[in-house]
Formats: structure tokens, sequence, C-alpha cells
């Protein structure tokens, strides 16, 4: 064998053991790239998803993050609301990741597949959820003789979904325009009060063009259900999780 032969046939064998060497650093450095990847798209609360609203009546709502990550809304202690409707039980045992108040000065939290930003000046907080790749307003409450705060709702734009008092419910959606309307703190047979002043639950819900009525404390949403809507109003009725 000449020596070009030798020289050939030996770059052959090099190229066949050193192959297998070069790649194993590319294929780690793959995979761990992969993996970072796909740690951010799970942390990032506009990455679309499932995310679920368990109503527990009067303003009370768990919203769960597609990771399963749960925040709790104005929770009540003992036989009335923050903001004074007398309610006929205690609020019962649940798990959150986090609990916020309508009623306390506006805070903010934020968690691997869910963000919650506060606004507003303590009574008649605002809270805007980002999860799932929606954007839902949270207004649970509003003191007496009071108007919509505009210039805190004019900075969340045309949300997704809002949850808010029923008696503020087509002032505000009219104004906003969202998807989804889901109105609150109205009257409950059951649970509320005799004195409380709240609309009936019937009120809210008659002789609205684009209505549902729920057959479950639950509503579940997803950025491609509600691709079309505007105003569509979901409405626990009489349901709540006791």
């Amino acid at each position: 064998m000449s020596f070009m032969s030798c020289r050939h046939a030996f770059k052959r064998v090099l190229r066949r053991i050193a192959a297998p060497l070069l790649m194993q650093p590319l294929t780690a450095l793959t995979a761990l790239m992969a993996l970072m990847a796909v740690g951010q798209a799970a942390a990032d609360p506009l990455r679309p998803g499932e995310v679920m609203l368990d109503y527990y009546g009067h303003g009370a709502v768990l919203v769960t993050a597609p990771g399963g990550e749960r925040v709790m809304f104005d929770r009540w202690s003992g036989r009335a609301d923050a903001d004074g409707t007398p309610l006929l039980h205690d609020f019962p045992d649940v798990t959150a990741d986090h609990s916020l108040s309508t009623a306390a000065a506006p805070t903010s939290w934020e968690g691997d597949r869910i963000r919650v930003t506060g606004s507003g000046a303590g009574e008649g907080s605002l809270y805007l959820v980002e999860a799932g790749g929606m954007r839902i307003v949270i207004w649970g409450r509003a003191p007496a003789g009071s108007s919509v705060p505009a210039a805190a709702l004019a900075r969340y734009g045309r949300p997704d979904v809002m949850v808010l008092p029923a008696d503020m419910m087509d002032e505000v959606s009219a104004r906003l325009r969202p998807a989804i309307v889901v109105p609150v703190r109205y009257r409950i047979d059951g649970l509320t009060g005799a004195a409380a002043q709240l609309p009936q639950a019937e009120a809210v819900f008659a002789g609205r063009p684009y209505r549902t009525r729920l057959v479950k404390p639950r509503l579940t949403l997803t950025p491609e259900w509600m691709d079309g809507f505007e105003r569509h109003i979901q409405f626990f009725d009489s349901h709540y999780v006791k």
C-alpha cells in the first residue's frame, strides 16, 4: 500500500472514531436548549391554556391556572362579607396558593403560569389576571355610590373576561367590551341574608341577548372557545361551591 493510500485510510478511520465524540456535546447542548425553551414556555402566563373559574358565592371566585396554581379572590370571614353583606354560612375550606381581596389595598402576585396585577386605592380594587393566554379583570366590589373607576379600567384595554358586580355589569362591559362577562354579587337564596341590598339573580339574567345560564359553579375558559364572543354573559345563577 502506498503512503497516500495509508494516509487516506487513516483519515477515514479517524473520522469514524471522532464523529460520535464531536456530536455528543452538540446533542447535549441541543437537549439543554430544548429543555430551557420548554421551561420558559411553561412559566409564561401568556401561553394559551385552560383556566377555570370556580364560584363560591357572593364575590368569591377561585382562579385556577393551566399549571394548577390557584388564586382566591374575596373569600369572606364569619357570616358577612367585607362589604357588609350578611351571609348565611361560613366560607368553606379551600386551599389556594394565594388569596386577594378587592376590599383591601391592591397587591400583585406571580406564579409559574399566572400573573396577578392589582390597581386602585384600597376599597374597590381591581385585579388583572393573566393566565392561559387570556386577560381576566376581577372587580369584585364597589363602594356604595361609587362610579366606574374609568382611569384604572382604561389601563386594561379590552380584557377577554370581566368578573364584576351585577349592578355595574352593563356600564362597564359597554365601555370595555370584553368577550365574556361574569356577574357576581347578586342575591342567592340560601346564601344571601334577607337584609342584603343586592339585585335578584333572575333580574341579572333576564332579557339579555347573549347569555348562558351555567348548570354548575365552574366556568372553563380557553382562548379558542371565546373567540368571536363579545359581552357574552356567563351566569352562575344559584350555583356556588359549598
